[in-house]
């Protein structure tokens, strides 16, 4: 070892021959001479080990300025002889460290020390922090739209449901008997089937519309008449009404009320009378009135055969195509 005593300081510093070092009081260059002897004369030992930076004084006035950022000053540690206690390098005041502290093991020569990184901000937490707390968000969403559409939660309804409304299921179309075709009504209110060689005949006078089903070459038939109803008109009022307008047309004898039937799912009012038209050669006829009220409408049905002919092929027609008739309404 040889001793190099520091220019600026005056400290004495052990260092090898021919090695550069920094005064560990000032940080200023040193730099030892090559070695002549390898022996250290045992002067220098002893002087190196009175001189640990603890005994001396140094004066803070002589100290140069700290050094610049752009080149930090190359610190290294060395123990003082006396005591083999490791100090700062650097410390103007040399004090010492604890008896017990154990410096890290000095890097081989030549060996060159890795870049230690900075530590990456911890951001991996925070984003599954983030995502558990989106997914528990969705959760709760879906489970309040879940619960919303079972009603569970009635605030969660904006407005109520419209209530459907129940559309009624038309009456079964009836199957005529063989030989018998359908007529459907030109505005849609009903329907029924007549023997196929009977004739449609237009009926109606005033605001009524109907129809004449007539058998050929026989004052045997049916009409449909329908009109607005007018007023709070009964199904009875209606019966006592047409046979006031046959009255006009003829005479009305053998008047009489019959019980109430059912047609087409609605309840008729009935009665029957003989009558005699006025026109010349006419015969007199049965006539059966039925009248009811369905969807605000006035409908009334004549049925006309020949007296004492109840128990006839007429009157079984007449049965069959009243037993087809059907509202579509």
């Amino acid at each position: 070892m040889r001793q190099v005593v520091c220019d600026t300081c005056g400290r004495t510093v052990l260092l090898p021959p021919g090695e550069t070092g920094a005064c560990p009081s000032c940080g200023s260059a040193l730099s030892a001479p090559q070695a002549e002897d390898q022996t250290q004369p045992l002067a220098e030992l002893v002087v190196a080990a009175q001189d640990d930076g603890t005994t001396r004084p140094i004066d803070p006035t002589a100290l140069p300025p700290p050094p610049s950022q752009s080149q930090p000053p190359v610190a290294e540690a060395s123990s003082a002889a006396s005591g083999g206690t490791p100090v700062w390098p650097g410390d103007p005041t040399t004090q010492a460290l604890p008896a017990d502290y154990a410096p890290p093991p000095a890097p081989s020569s030549g060996a060159s020390q890795p870049a230690v990184a900075a530590p990456a901000p911890r951001r991996g937490r925070g984003l599954v922090l983030s995502m558990l707390a989106l997914m528990v968000v969705l959760a709760v969403v879906a489970a309040a739209g879940v619960l919303a559409s079972a009603h569970v939660f009635p605030f969660a309804e904006t407005q109520p449901s419209p209530t459907a409304t129940a559309v009624p299921a038309p009456s079964p179309t009836p199957t005529g008997p063989p030989g018998y075709v359908l007529y459907r009504d030109a505005q849609g209110a009903y329907q029924l089937y007549h023997p196929a060689d009977w004739v449609v005949e237009p009926q109606g006078e005033s605001s009524s519309t109907g129809i004449a089903l007539v058998k050929p070459n026989s004052p045997a038939g049916m009409a449909i008449l329908q009109q607005p109803l007018s007023g709070a008109a009964t199904n009875q009022a209606l019966v006592d009404m047409q046979f006031q307008q046959l009255a006009r047309q003829g005479t009305i004898t053998n008047r009489q009320q019959l019980a109430d039937s059912t047609v087409g799912g609605a309840t008729w009012a009935q009665g029957s009378a003989d009558w005699l038209p006025r026109q010349q050669g006419a015969v007199n006829e049965h006539v059966v009135v039925l009248a009811t009220v369905h969807d605000g409408q006035a409908f009334v049905i004549e049925l006309l055969e020949l007296p004492g002919a109840a128990s006839s092929a007429d009157q079984a027609t007449l049965d069959a195509m009243l037993a087809s008739f059907t509202f579509l309404t």
